[in-house]
């Protein structure tokens, strides 16, 4: 979440208020939409670090969690949730997407019994985890204090939207989830390719 103090200048409408980002709010809606996504258009550095963790993180969870719908839904909720806050706070951004994801990825990592896994992919988390930890902490200096309980209050939502998904599903469907088949899956898939 990137607030932008810009103030009007004596160029700017008066009937053209921009909000705290600088886009206009008489604007139609999908302007102010590609303002909130493209951070006002004067922050290249953001958008290109945001939208790097956002390919991050959003590619893990698909590559790494099961199912996939699941996740898309929870990634879904928090792109409209995004979008809907900046466009009622004046904010831009992409972060609370993918904060979401991970706090996702870390609620499926931590509810797995037993933790033993595929250890590449457990090398990726970590990898995924420890990009955005850098990311939190570079905005924790360089941005507002809203910004950083912004990112932390996504990973909570991450996690609470994991929780809320995962326990609606079957325990007959249950989720292979970031480390990997359990042993008892592999087990059952090499008696099967055994057989075969």
């Amino acid at each position: 979440v990137h607030l932008n103090k810009k103030r009007m200048t004596e160029n700017d409408s008066m009937d053209v208020r921009p909000d705290a980002l600088g886009c206009p709010i008489e604007a139609p809606l999908l302007a102010r939409v590609e303002c909130i996504l493209l951070y006002g258009g004067n922050a290249p550095l953001d958008v290109g670090l945001n939208y790097s963790l956002l390919i991050i993180n959003v590619a893990a969870g698909l590559m790494f969690l099961h199912p996939r719908r699941s996740f898309g839904i929870a990634m879904l909720f928090a792109s409209v949730y995004q979008i809907t806050l900046c466009l009622f706070i004046g904010c831009a951004g992409v972060s609370i997407v993918w904060c979401a994801a991970a706090g996702y990825m870390i609620h499926r990592h931590c509810s797995r019994v037993p933790s033993c896994g595929n250890k590449k992919k457990s090398v990726a988390f970590v990898l995924v985890l420890c990009l955005d930890a850098a990311a939190i902490f570079y905005y924790g200096f360089v941005a507002e204090p809203i910004t950083t309980v912004a990112h932390v209050l996504a990973i909570v939502m991450g996690t609470g939207l994991s929780w809320l998904l995962g326990s609606s599903s079957s325990s007959s469907d249950e989720e292979s989830l970031l480390l990997g088949p359990s042993s008892s899956e592999e087990e059952s898939s090499s008696d099967q390719e055994k057989s075969q």
